[in-house]
C-alpha cells in the first residue's frame, strides 16, 4: 500500500513493465515517484495523464497481476 506523505499530493501518472504478466509498477505524483516496486524485466509502459489525476484501478489478475487499467479526473 501506498499513503501519500505530502498535503495535496495527486497521482499523476503509473508505469512499469510487463511481459506476459505485470512485471513492475511505479507511480509517480505532482510530488514523487513510489517505486519501482517487482521486477524490471520486458517491456516498458507509461499511463500519463494530462490536465487529470489517476483516482482509481481496475484489472485482471490470477496468479499475477495480467492487466492493470485507471480512473481519472480532469483538473477542475
Amino acid at each position: 500500500m501506498i499513503i501519500f506523505q505530502k498535503e495535496n499530493e495527486k497521482l499523476e501518472s503509473i508505469g512499469g513493465t510487463f511481459g506476459e504478466s505485470v512485471m513492475s509498477l511505479y507511480f509517480t505524483t505532482n510530488k514523487r515517484t513510489y517505486g519501482p516496486y517487482g521486477q524490471e524485466e520486458g517491456t516498458r509502459f507509461s499511463l500519463p495523464t494530462i490536465k487529470s489525476y489517476i483516482v482509481g484501478f481496475f484489472g485482471d489478475c490470477g496468479d499475477l497481476l495480467d492487466s492493470i487499467g485507471v480512473f481519472i479526473q480532469f483538473h477542475k
